[in-house]
Formats: C-alpha cells, sequence, structure tokens
C-alpha cells in the first residue's frame, strides 16, 4: 500500500472515486533512471545510475568468479536476487541485506582461516589416475 499512499501524496488522487476504488488513477514507479535523477539530479542522475550499475555488475561478477566459496556463492545469490529491487530504487535501502550478508561472510572467512588455517573452499577432487568420466542415464561409468 506503500505506493498507493505515495501516488496520494504526489497528487494523483482522483477526485471522483467510488466508495470500492483506492481513489488512485496513477501509481508511480520511478525505474533505474528515474531513480537516479530523484537522488541525484536532472544533470548528473543518469549518469550516477549508469555508474552504479556498472559497479554493482562487476562486484557481482567478482562474486561469481569466487563461487568456490560456499559463503560467496550465497553471498551472489543473495545480491542476484536483490538487483530487481535496485531497478525500482537505487538506494542504499535495497542494498543493507548484501553489506551485513558481506560483513558476515568476511567474519566467517577471517575465523575460519584462524581456526583452520585457510578458508574452507567447494571443490571436486578427481583422482589423476581416474581416465575420463561418462555419465549415462545419470549413473557415472568409467
Amino acid at each position: 500500500m506503500i505506493g498507493i499512499d505515495y501516488a496520494k501524496w504526489r497528487g494523483f488522487e482522483s477526485a471522483d472515486s467510488e466508495d470500492d476504488e483506492l481513489g488512485v488513477n496513477t501509481t508511480i514507479s520511478a525505474g533505474m533512471i528515474g531513480g537516479g535523477v530523484l537522488n541525484f539530479g536532472q544533470i548528473f542522475g543518469p549518469v550516477a545510475a549508469g555508474i552504479l550499475m556498472a559497479l554493482w555488475t562487476g562486484l557481482l561478477i567478482r562474486w561469481w568468479k569466487q563461487r568456490k566459496s560456499l559463503l560467496r556463492l550465497v553471498l551472489f545469490m543473495l545480491g542476484a536476487g536483490l538487483t530487481f529491487n535496485l531497478g525500482r530504487d537505487i538506494s542504499m535501502l535495497v542494498l543493507w541485506p548484501v553489506i551485513f550478508g558481506y560483513c558476515f561472510v568476511r567474519l566467517t572467512e577471517r575465523w575460519a582461516t584462524r581456526r583452520f588455517g585457510q578458508a574452507p573452499q567447494m571443490i571436486t577432487a578427481v583422482p589423476p589416475n581416474a581416465g575420463p568420466l561418462h555419465v549415462v542415464a545419470g549413473r557415472l561409468s568409467q
């Protein structure tokens, strides 16, 4: 209902609404470029929105390349899920879960390196003499 309230505050309330209607004739979603204009002004807004989305995409690519770590993979998945919300509003309000998640991942990796010597990784260990592997109908055969 926050979108309805926002539309009423912006003056898009219809005066001749019936009792069963919401009383709004237009709802507003600024979008990525519009969010940049609202946050950074008309001149630098679209450029700032583009730069922020490029930085966000670069960060997601970096976490995708670090996906051998299960924690980094989860961080990537959280960031990819929040990308859709960035299209509605580019603000730190959307990114707080990623910031807290990143702090959690860093603390966990630091704790793991202190305890085990290195952060645990998700790897597939194959013996050197295994030869070619073939998957047939869901079964693994050599």
